[in-house]
């Protein structure tokens, strides 16, 4: 952490670099940049807006807005991976012993509204996502390895760590840390989706959201990261990715991003009045037990489930092929990546081994374990029920599982796992900062559990994270990141399924379309000419 870098394994970096440098980057002609420039584009999304607070903001789609409207004390680039000073005028110094990590801010730097934005306000925010501490928050990135901040003057903030973190610096650079406005944000409360108090490319007048239709956002005039190439962004929601993509094809969006199926990522790929950026890091998919539950408390009857998956056929039966198999909670293209779920349980579902585990949980030779997997009806797309039909045929034809599909409404869904309601259920994951810790921490560590709904805590893999977090060594970290991944399999908390890739589709008239290296839309890099 001394250098200000967050720290990936030399094999990590190298895998996910060159895919990025063929992926993100890339993008079809995009057409003439000749011509009056428009002053508006339109983004269609299929992705719903669940909350505008950095306090409780854990979702892909409303990271990407405050990515637009809000400053951090460092950030990612648009392209690139590698962090740089935002609201800070340069990355931090850095204690001997990694304890004390002290920011120094910009000059003159302001909020939306004009008033100043000073050390007192990055103190206000930190302290206000602590002491909030909503449920299913990211506020655990952040509690995990600091112990306090402290505005020591108006210019200089200080973060006091409980142990040394080598992806602290990653973590200040996603949504959980933005920096609001005190004098507009509730200190004791989650406020409301019209409001945003940001510095960023971005502001967003109250009269400007309007529920499950359209956000607008308007160019800040006072933007730290300096003004955007078009100075509004108006964000249509649609219901069906069939609807969006229908607009898109219409030309009644200028860009369409997040989400399709991957059959229709392909037919969009294919059309040559279109322009394709892409691919970004998508998703991960996978089941999640809830260690709670009386039933999958129990280690072998988890065992059992992930034994019976076939991911091929899951793959076949949901998505003609399309996808990506898994077997790690951690994404493939990170060089850390074993496939330890098919060493462990097999590629296919394995009977015998279905059985095995059955057995060792207590459950009688020919006995049908009875079971209720839950979905979202409007979350993931409109493949996600194939997805569910496929692993209940798949349990039940082993012969030892009967399984009742359940679904929910994302709100209702997203409220209810992390109430511990559901036993088992279908979950995804877009990464937060650039690093293999963040499909580890956020899962296995005690705090990060409960945002996922399976509830776990071990204070002997707490300590491993911690290890790794702050370990130098960039081979002594690997090997970490290759024992919790065996951990991860051992106890059967998760079972890996599929990973999905992240497309940008634009009219020809658009340009400058870039997936930033945790695969947001940059729109301050957005052009239309008209």
């Amino acid at each position: 952490m001394s250098n200000g870098r967050k720290r990936l394994s030399v094999l990590a970096l190298i895998a996910v670099i060159a895919l990025f440098a063929g992926a993100c980057s890339k993008s079809t002609p995009n057409g003439s940049t000749t011509g009056k420039k428009a002053s508006r584009i339109v983004w269609g999304t299929t992705d719903s807006n669940t909350s505008n607070d950095p306090a409780k903001c854990y979702e892909f789609f409303c990271g990407n807005v405050l990515q637009e409207t809000y400053s951090r004390l460092v950030t990612y680039p648009s392209e690139g991976s590698e962090l740089k000073p935002d609201a800070a005028a340069a990355m931090p110094q850095v204690s001997t012993d990694g304890l004390t990590l002290t920011f120094t801010l910009k000059d003159g730097l302001k909020f939306s509204d004009g008033s100043a934005l000073d050390a007192n306000a990055v103190k206000f925010s930190i302290d206000r996502v602590v002491k909030l501490n909503v449920s299913g928050s990211a506020a655990f990135l952040l509690t995990d390895s600091m112990k306090s901040v402290e505005a020591k003057d108006a210019k200089t903030v200080v973060f006091h760590m409980k142990h040394p973190d080598a992806t602290f610096l990653s973590k200040l650079s996603f949504s959980v840390a933005s920096i609001v406005n005190p004098k507009v944000m509730p200190p004791a409360a989650v406020a409301d989706n019209k409001t945003i108090a940001g510095s960023s490319y971005y502001k967003m007048d109250s009269a400007n959201f309007i529920e499950g239709q359209s956000v607008q956002l308007d160019a800040n005039p006072n933007s730290i990261g300096g003004k955007p190439k078009t100075s509004t962004i108006l964000i249509k929601f649609y219901k069906s990715s069939s609807a969006l993509k229908l607009a898109l094809e219409n030309k009644e969006v200028d860009v369409a991003f997040h989400t399709f199926l991957p059959t229709e990522i392909t037919a969009l790929k294919g059309n040559t009045n279109l322009a394709t950026t892409g691919p970004g890091l998508g998703r991960i998919r996978f089941i999640v037990f809830n260690v709670k539950d009386p039933q999958f408390k129990n280690e072998n009857l988890r065992k059992a489930v992930a034994a019976a998956v076939s991911r091929d056929k899951l793959n076949d039966d949901a998505f003609n092929g399309t996808v990506k198999t898994s077997y790690s909670m951690l994404r493939s293209s990170f060089g850390q990546y074993t496939e330890v779920f098919k060493d462990t349980f097999g590629a296919t579902t394995d009977k015998a081994k279905v059985d095995q585990y059955l057995q060792a949980a207590g459950v009688g030779a020919g006995q049908k374990v009875k079971i209720t997997l839950w979905a979202s009806t409007n979350h993931y797309g409109d493949a996600e029920q194939d997805a569910q039909e496929s692993l209940r045929r798949q349990l039940e034809e082993t012969g030892r599982f009967t399984v009742a599909s359940k679904t929910e409404e994302w709100d209702a869904y997203k409220a209810d796992l992390k109430d511990g309601k559901f036993g088992i259920f279908l979950l995804g994951w877009f990464p937060d900062y650039f690093d293999p810790d963040d499909y580890f921490s956020p899962f296995i560590g005690t705090e990060g559990a409960k945002s996922q709904g399976s509830f776990f805590s071990d204070p002997a893999i707490d300590a491993k994270i911690a290890d790794e977090q702050k370990e130098t060594d960039a081979g002594k970290r690997d090997a970490i990141f290759k024992d919790l991944q065996k951990l991860m399999a051992d106890k059967a908390l998760y079972v890996p399924l599929w990973e999905e890739a992240e497309y940008v589709f634009t009219q020809k008239s658009v340009g400058g379309a870039k997936l930033d290296v945790t695969s947001f839309l940059r729109v301050e890099d957005l052009t239309k000419t008209a």
